[in-house]
């Protein structure tokens, strides 16, 4: 008989789980049942047959930390219309407003449901605009988070006005946390804008924001790696104007970045250690990174020998600007706005010297020619990108 293999998680019978679950006498063994079955849920035995199990567990669970695990837990099994995990949640929270611990918890937990639950959406914006200045510092700076990404999903201008009233707290983490996630939320509308005729000024703005939540804390390292990215997207359209001097300039911005994000270490992150925050700070080093080298390759272009080979690096560069990762679900609008710098800063900038050094015809040839032996892989659209931005500067 095959064996189950060593790591592969042990399957839970929740019909006979919720039945013990039931009948388990309240206070400690109740909840060790429930942290047996959200440990199983956590190490990938969770089905939408455990949902009902966890929404009756949220509902039992005695200690804080087994609520808190049970509600993450359901958070992450219930079904988009799974109206009884919602209410279980939201009756949660309720009870728990006024703890410092368990109502961050679970704010946090309808936030990882309401970006596939229309319901969840909506009880969790009505508890969020019931928030106030004066709330504790915790609720606020979770509320923040969870608006922020809420408003990556799909932006509404209530919970901007809410957030924005937030500022008002006196607690400067607050401040910084408001300041951070108002900043996100200006860098991808800039981004993400179909007119960028004003991008420039509008990066500008957005980098301003930053270095506002930047100064607002002692540590913000999340806020400082967007200040270092911007300062090397305002730099980069001046490879066409001082090429030598704008290299320089990227090249110190970029060994900055590096080291800021490689001195992370020592410290505390103070919750921002998610799969969000570490998948974006490798995406911005992404990011930075082919800035910086394609600011070197076009810093000799006029001594170019080989054109087909420089500029199909700087299409392997645009397209590791463009990728998307998918390793973070739910982060909503900020992928695709960081992936459009590849066309709307990148391409663009690069266009009026390819324009001079390459021209538009051997361009043309040269992505004919990868197209012709590739298909219309990364590479091969990256080029067209930098044909079609060498086409507008002529």
């Amino acid at each position: 008989m095959a064996q189950r293999p060593e790591n592969e998680p042990k399957a839970i019978d929740w019909p006979a789980a919720q039945r013990q679950l039931r009948t388990a006498p309240d206070g400690d063994q109740a909840d060790d049942l429930i942290d047996a079955l959200t440990d199983a849920v956590f190490a990938g035995a969770g089905t939408a047959e455990a949902a009902p199990v966890l929404a009756q567990a949220v509902q039992r669970a005695h200690s804080e930390f087994s609520l808190r695990s049970a509600a993450l837990a359901l958070s992450v099994t219930a079904s988009a219309d799974d109206a009884n995990a919602v209410d279980a949640l939201v009756a949660a929270y309720r009870r728990a407003a006024e703890h410092s611990f368990l109502a961050p918890s679970l704010l946090e937990a309808l936030g990882l449901l309401a970006p596939r639950s229309p319901l969840a959406r909506a009880q969790l914006t009505a508890l969020l605009l019931r928030l106030h200045a004066e709330d504790s510092r915790y609720l606020l700076m979770k509320a923040a988070q969870v608006i922020g990404c809420l408003d990556a999903v799909r932006p509404e201008p209530d919970l901007r006005a809410k957030l924005a009233e937030f500022s008002a707290a006196q607690d400067s983490a607050v401040q910084a946390e408001v300041r951070q996630q108002l900043a996100l939320m200006e860098l991808a509308d800039a981004l993400l804008v179909e007119d960028k005729g004003a991008l420039q000024a509008r990066l500008s703005s957005a980098r301003a924001a930053f270095a506002r939540a930047e100064l607002s804390e002692e540590h913000r390292p999340d806020a400082a790696m967007f200040v270092r990215v911007l300062d090397m997207l305002l730099l980069f359209p001046g490879l066409s104007l001082d090429r030598a001097a704008t290299v320089r300039g990227l090249v110190e911005v970029a060994a900055a970045l590096d080291h800021s994000l490689s001195s992370l270490m020592p410290y505390d992150w103070h919750d921002y250690r998610s799969d969000r925050a570490t998948a974006r700070a490798r995406r911005i080093l992404h990011i930075a990174d082919a800035l910086r080298r394609a600011a070197q390759g076009v810093g000799a272009a006029e001594e170019w020998t080989n054109f087909a080979a420089a500029l199909e690096e700087l299409a392997r560069l645009h397209a590791q600007i463009r990728a998307e990762s998918s390793a973070v679900p739910d982060d909503g609008r900020i992928p695709a706005a960081l992936g459009s710098i590849a066309d709307a800063v990148f391409a663009t900038s690069l266009g009026p010297l390819l324009s001079h050094v390459v021209q538009a015809r051997r361009l043309a040839r040269i992505t004919a020619d990868r197209a012709l032996a590739h298909g219309e892989d990364d590479i091969t659209q990256g080029l067209r990108a930098l044909e079609q931005a060498a086409a507008a500067a002529a």
